[in-house]
């Protein structure tokens, strides 16, 4: 997946972190395309600042005007949120144009939880934390999107088989 290398760097760091939106989505199977890779992270500062110093080693700056390393500063981050509306910080990559991260300036739901609810996905022998299907619903749910609601019908048509299958 064209997004291996970044799980990897950050499991290697041991950055705590869950993929959502679109790529959690193909990871289940899914034929979506989609754009960008959305990371959902444990907002506490130690961990922003492993994630800051793996997304600014791999090449990733913002794309609105504003320093990368003050993500970690929560009171920065709602002062973004406020004044520009800044629900996700987009990230370019230098060394390769194709790759875009966003990640949430405030978590959707609460990571705690939801990391403890996550479900691993395997990609050779790379361990992917997603959030779980009903963490993915509850924040499409949120979000309503056209696409969006595509993508809860996807999961729910998902979770439904992979309990028939269970069940037989």
């Amino acid at each position: 997946m064209f997004y291996e290398p970044v799980f990897r760097a950050f499991n290697r760091a041991r950055v705590r972190y869950l993929v959502v939106g679109g790529v959690a989505v193909v990871l289940r199977g899914s034929d979506r395309l989609t754009a960008d890779l959305d990371i959902m992270l444990d907002l506490e500062e130690g961990n922003l600042k492993r994630a800051i110093r793996v997304l600014s080693a791999m090449g990733f700056r913002p794309r609105a005007p504003v320093a990368l390393k003050d993500f970690a500063n929560a009171e920065t981050r709602e002062r973004w949120r406020r004044e520009m509306g800044m629900l996700v910080m987009g990230l370019a990559n230098d060394k390769d144009p194709l790759l875009s991260v966003d990640i949430m300036t405030e978590s959707p739901i609460e990571f705690g939880p939801a990391y403890l609810r996550r479900e691993t996905v395997r990609m050779s022998k790379l361990r992917v934390p997603v959030a779980s299907v009903s963490d993915l619903i509850r924040m499409k749910r949120k979000s309503g999107r056209p696409h969006d609601l595509d993508d809860m019908a996807f999961l729910k048509a998902a979770a439904r088989l992979k309990q028939e299958a269970r069940t037989e």
